[in-house]
């Protein structure tokens, strides 16, 4: 992972994807204060949060339960989440996370995968982030 794909994440991250980027680090302060420890996961940081709930990404800051956060291809999937971020920008809460998490909610596991978002967000993950 260069310095300068590191750099450019975040500097997209604070511009163009700004509004989850945001909310993102208001949870990750909250999850600070009450003393969880974040891992990074390609560009972004991940806090294990509880259990069997799932995972879900805002802008840099991915927040995961025990069993997620265990599965590589998970991880790579919620980071690659985190690019959408910044490919989307402010875009990215209505083209992206709003249609997952309804997805999500509504439909078997493999439907929900197959969407494109998703298979996006799993490619990006496994393109651009290593841990």
């Amino acid at each position: 992972m260069s310095r300068a794909r590191i750099a450019a994440f975040w500097m997209l991250s604070c511009t163009w994807g700004i509004i989850m980027t945001m909310i993102g680090a208001i949870g990750a302060a909250v999850f600070l204060i009450m003393g969880h420890r974040p891992a990074r996961v390609g560009y972004s940081y991940m806090f294990v949060i509880g259990q069997g709930w799932g995972a879900v990404s805002i802008g840099p800051f991915l927040w995961m339960s025990e069993g997620m956060a265990k599965q590589t291809e998970m991880r790579l999937h919620e980071a690659g989440h985190s690019i959408q971020n910044c490919l989307w920008g402010v875009l990215f809460p209505f083209i992206v996370m709003t249609p997952s998490l309804i997805s999500a909610a509504v439909n078997s596991y493999a439907e929900h995968h197959s969407r494109w978002f998703e298979r996006q967000a799993t490619k990006l993950g496994y393109k651009y982030c290593d841990f």
